[in-house]
């Protein structure tokens, strides 16, 4: 099985090659099977916090906060991540979530 993506780039003369997965992979071709992958990696990532979060807050599990990023009176329940530069505020962050950078969550339940 070859995807469309893949044979278009054939089709058309660009250079396709491969690389030897040693690790763990996972299929990702349907929404359920991204979600599953979503999950696999956020269960396995280690927690580190470069953010910071206010005493009103509660983070618990693996939480991860890169740089710059604020927690101000909120919970989050992990295994999530929340990327640079990103506020989370007055908001409800479940597990398995990961949000990107530069984002502002404010009175919301993700």
């Amino acid at each position: 099985e070859i995807s469309d993506a893949h044979q278009y780039l054939l089709d058309n003369g660009y250079q396709v090659t491969y690389s030897e997965i040693t690790g763990w992979w996972k299929d990702t071709g349907k929404p359920s099977d991204l979600l599953e992958a979503n999950r696999l990696v956020l269960e396995n990532l280690a927690p580190y916090q470069e953010g910071s979060a206010d005493a009103q807050s509660l983070l618990a599990g693996k939480v991860t906060l890169e740089k710059g990023a604020q927690v101000i009176n909120s919970h989050i329940r992990g295994p999530v991540i929340i990327g640079k530069n990103t506020v989370i505020k007055n908001s409800y962050i479940g597990p398995y979530t990961a949000i990107y950078h530069d984002c502002l969550i404010e009175k919301s339940e993700i």
